[in-house]
C-alpha cells in the first residue's frame, strides 16, 4: 500500500511538473510583447493591456499630421481615433472630435482607463483634438509637429489645455 501511495505520488508530481513546462512558454511570449512596447512606447505595460490596441497604435506611429487626412500619408487627431476604433473595436465613431465628445460617457479625468478618449481645447475654449488614453497618464494622439505621437496629460500643454475625458459606449 506505501508502495502504490509512493507510485501515486510521483506520478502526480510527475504530471504537475510536466503541466509546468507548457506555462511559462506562452507567459515568456506574452511578457517579451509587453517587454518590447513598454519599451518602444515608454509606457510601463504590465500585461493587461489590449494586444490589438498596442498594435494599432503601432500601426500608426510616427504617422504625419495632415488636416483632414485620413490614411497612412497624413492623418487628423480624429480620423486617427476613429480608425483605431474601427480596427479595434468594430466601432465607427463620428469622423470630428467635437462629434466624439457629445457620444461618448463623460467620465472624471481620474477614472481613466484603456482606449477612453482624451480632449483637449483650442484657443476658443471648445474641443479641437481627441486622443486615445493608455495607461498612467499616457496618451496617443495625432500633433500637428510631430504626427501620431505617445504624449503624457501630465506635460504643461496638455494640462493647460485638458477639457474632458469620456468613455466610448460598449467598451
Amino acid at each position: 500500500m506505501r508502495l502504490y501511495r509512493f507510485f501515486l505520488l510521483l506520478l502526480v508530481c510527475f504530471l504537475l511538473g510536466a503541466c509546468a513546462l507548457f506555462r511559462p512558454t506562452v507567459f515568456k511570449s506574452e511578457r517579451m510583447f509587453y517587454e518590447r512596447y513598454a519599451k518602444k512606447f515608454g509606457i510601463p505595460f504590465d500585461g493587461t493591456e489590449n494586444k490589438r490596441l498596442i498594435l494599432a497604435i503601432d500601426h500608426w506611429l510616427g504617422t504625419p499630421y495632415r488636416a483632414g487626412g485620413c490614411s497612412k500619408a497624413g492623418v487628423d487627431c480624429s480620423c486617427f481615433v476613429q480608425a483605431v476604433f474601427q480596427d479595434v473595436y468594430g466601432i465607427m465613431l463620428p469622423r470630428s472630435s467635437e462629434e466624439m465628445y457629445h457620444v461618448v460617457i463623460k467620465i472624471d479625468k481620474t477614472r481613466l482607463r484603456e482606449a477612453d478618449l482624451v480632449f483637449l481645447r483650442g484657443p476658443d475654449k471648445k474641443v479641437s483634438h481627441v486622443g486615445i488614453y493608455m495607461k498612467d497618464n499616457y496618451f496617443v494622439h495625432a500633433t500637428i509637429a510631430r504626427g501620431v505621437m505617445i504624449s503624457r496629460l501630465t506635460e504643461t500643454p496638455y494640462l493647460k489645455s485638458f477639457y474632458a475625458a469620456g468613455r466610448v459606449p460598449g467598451i
